[in-house]
């Protein structure tokens, strides 16, 4: 038997874990320079009684060619875009307009130091 032969596979081990990072860089780097979304986490279809849902409310009854959206990374952000017919939406934004504040009301004013 030739001496160091019978270690070949040692020296493919030790050239291969170089070998595989390199091919493992050079596809990220690949796929962050030709995506807008390298990480894969942009906005997704979901459920539009998800979207609503999370922030407490939900969809008009009325409402149609609806569109929901999530992004989830640090933060979760969900966007509803939907169409309803005109008199719906007089009917569903009074109560909204009878909750907001006028000019000179707490909200509208800064708090004054003493």
């Amino acid at each position: 038997m030739v001496r160091g032969r019978n270690r070949w596979w040692l020296v493919a081990v030790v050239a291969g874990i170089p070998a595989l990072a390199l091919i493992w860089l050079v596809t990220a780097v690949l796929r962050a320079a030709t995506s807008d979304d390298p990480l894969g986490r942009g906005p997704r279809e979901v459920p539009c009684a998800e979207a609503p849902e999370f922030g407490g409310a939900r969809l008009p009854t009325g409402a149609y060619d609806t569109r929901c959206t999530v992004e989830v990374w640090l933060d979760t952000r969900y966007a509803a875009a939907f169409r309803m017919p005109r008199a719906e939406l007089a009917g569903s934004a009074a109560p909204v307009r009878a909750r907001r504040r006028g000019p000179g009301s707490a909200w509208a004013t800064r708090p004054t130091c003493a």
